[in-house]
């Protein structure tokens, strides 16, 4: 029994997916598309200032510094909300966090599945890039 607490309590997050002009960067290799699940999602938020991370919020509604409520704050206008997938890919868990322009595809594609009676954990997804020279942006389309 206590090994099991152990390896529960060692387990760390799933890797996050990188992004390059070449493709997905997953573990060592480099994919131009992926299928993916989507099993989870999450929005964060992080306030930099002079290159140094002053706050973040896990939930993209409270400071994890401070516990004060992000709508309260007065740097929201400086801090940085992102969407991370929680992904399914090759039957292994990972994490993808989203640009700005990223997170807009991913919202139409949410709308997209809702108004076929879909979530994105009922989906089957495929993932590809539209690279924009010193960014990627991902685009979502459904598969099944």
């Amino acid at each position: 029994m206590e090994s099991d607490i152990e390896s529960t309590f060692n387990t760390s997050l799933p890797p996050f997916i990188r992004l390059s002009p070449e493709g997905f960067e997953v573990g060592n290799a480099k994919k131009r598309f992926l299928e993916v699940a989507i099993y989870d999602e999450q929005v964060v938020r992080a306030f930099w200032k002079n290159g140094i991370l002053r706050c973040q919020s896990a939930d993209g509604l409270r400071s994890l510094r401070t516990g004060k409520p992000c709508r309260l704050c007065r740097n929201q206008r400086s801090c940085t909300p992102r969407i991370v997938l929680y992904l399914l890919f090759a039957e292994e868990p990972y994490r993808l966090a989203l640009s700005y322009s990223s997170s807009r595809n991913y919202l139409a594609y949410r709308r997209e599945l809702k108004s076929k009676g879909l979530t994105p954990a009922d989906a089957l997804t495929r993932l590809s890039l539209c690279d924009h020279g010193s960014w990627c942006e991902v685009k979502f389309q459904l598969i099944m």
